[in-house]
């Protein structure tokens, strides 16, 4: 089944800029007012829509997005910088599932411990069924924008090489 957000993100693209600005200021100010740093995110996403949408809607959420369209990518993309902390997944990767992805930030001390987002227009079980092996892993459907948004915002209390005011 293929993914109506491609074409949710076309007709709503204004609104969710005006959102992700708005929503920005407001986030950063709140997270400095009680001293913390926002996450690092790495976002890997094949479809060029798709990841504009997603980039755009969790920047307010982020200190810094950083992206990959292939797993290829994503994985010579944490051998070089590593520190991030979430990873947003996309399932179906040009080549390869986004479970080899999943299974490198596993493997490197550094960062074995972040959460993972994984997003597909697949039901949530089924993707769940093939992330059993690798811990951490919350699977979220692609068309919802709110659940992702609540997963990405909730899925860190502090980011890890942040530091707080009181440091």
């Amino acid at each position: 089944m293929p993914s109506k957000f491609p074409e949710l993100y076309a007709r709503n693209a204004e609104e969710i800029e005006r959102f992700s600005a708005a929503a920005g200021r407001w986030i950063q100010q709140r997270w400095e007012e009680h001293g913390h740093v926002l996450p690092v995110v790495l976002l890997v996403e094949d479809d060029a829509n798709v990841l504009k949408a997603f980039s755009r809607l969790i920047r307010p959420l982020a200190r810094e997005v950083r992206t990959a369209t292939t797993v290829a990518e994503a994985i010579a993309a944490l051998a070089v910088r590593p520190w991030i902390d979430l990873l947003l997944l996309d399932e179906k990767l040009p080549n390869g599932s986004g479970v080899r992805v999943a299974r490198a930030v596993r493997a490197q001390p550094e960062i074995a411990d972040i959460p993972i987002l994984v997003v597909s227009g697949v039901e949530p079980d089924v993707i769940r069924a093939k992330y059993c092996e690798v811990a951490g892993v919350d699977v979220l459907l692609k068309g919802d924008l709110d659940a992702l948004v609540r997963a990405v915002r909730d899925s860190y209390p502090v980011a890890r090489f942040g530091t707080s005011a009181g440091d």
